[in-house]
């Protein structure tokens, strides 16, 4: 069942921090079930969390995987792989990219919160980037799990100077 084996994933990769072991259970359930977007999207933040350039680079596909599977609905789940798409940008790139924005126009445009713990991709890619845009991703986080926290995003000038970009556009 593949959500089983998902959930086996995230406990192996948030739990036991054994990231070789929840790759194998995240390939296994996207073998089950390869439309699912939750699957993809943890998927991405596991390989955010290994951290090695192989890894990395296979983020950016599944980002793209979980907003064509989203069908143009704004949810969690797209929020956060746009979240793991800004933080594959500064690891390639030392900028944000096209995920800012358009985290902007998901934001604006609303979705259903649920739980979800940022912690471990935090701990592994935050130190890896520029120290003055850490705390915009704390904030971006905190912000996909509470929509209360959205205004506070306006306190740093990237996010006021990002024009809303919508992610299910193709640019």
């Amino acid at each position: 069942d593949a959500d089983y084996v998902g959930n086996y994933a995230n406990f192996l990769k948030n739990q036991r921090k054994d990231y070789d072991a929840a790759e194998a259970m995240y390939k296994m359930a996207l073998e089950l079930d390869p439309n699912d977007a939750d699957y993809n999207a943890n998927f991405a933040s596991l390989l955010l969390c290994k951290g090695d350039a192989i890894a990395i680079q296979q983020v950016e596909p599944l980002v793209c995987k979980v907003i064509k599977i989203s069908r143009g609905q704004p949810s969690q789940t797209v929020a956060e792989a746009l979240l793991y798409r800004c933080l594959y940008s500064e690891l390639r790139n030392g900028i944000p990219g096209n995920g800012l924005g358009e985290l902007k126009h998901l934001f604006n445009v609303g979705f259903q919160r649920g739980s979800w713990d940022f912690s471990a991709v935090f701990e592994s890619v935050l130190p890896k980037i520029c120290s003055d845009r850490q705390s915009i991703y704390r904030a971006i986080g905190d912000a996909i799990l509470n929509a209360d926290s959205v205004p506070a995003l306006d306190a740093f000038p990237l996010w006021r100077d990002t024009p809303p970009s919508d992610p299910f556009v193709p640019g």
